[in-house]
């Protein structure tokens, strides 16, 4: 179990210092943030994979306004 832990805390490190450079590149940090909104996706279908049950309608009414809110967010952010 310990073992577990320690991946995911080095794997979330790892990922947080790869974020921070995201915004740091970025010209327009609307841009970062939009795909950012996807880690709740990946995380679903991670979830789906390891053998959680699917998630209900509802949930996946919010993903897809996740996806099209990022998809708008990105689109009119590179606009300007």
């Amino acid at each position: 179990a310990w073992l577990i832990i320690a991946i995911m805390g080095t794997l979330g490190t790892i990922y947080q210092i790869h974020v921070t450079k995201a915004y740091g590149i970025a010209k327009q940090a609307g841009v970062v943030a939009g795909v950012s909104y996807l880690d709740v996706v990946f995380s679903m279908i991670v979830g789906i994979i390891l053998g959680d049950n699917l998630p209900s309608t509802m949930v996946f009414l919010g993903i897809i306004g996740i996806i099209f809110g990022g998809l708008i967010l990105v689109k009119n952010k590179g606009k300007k």
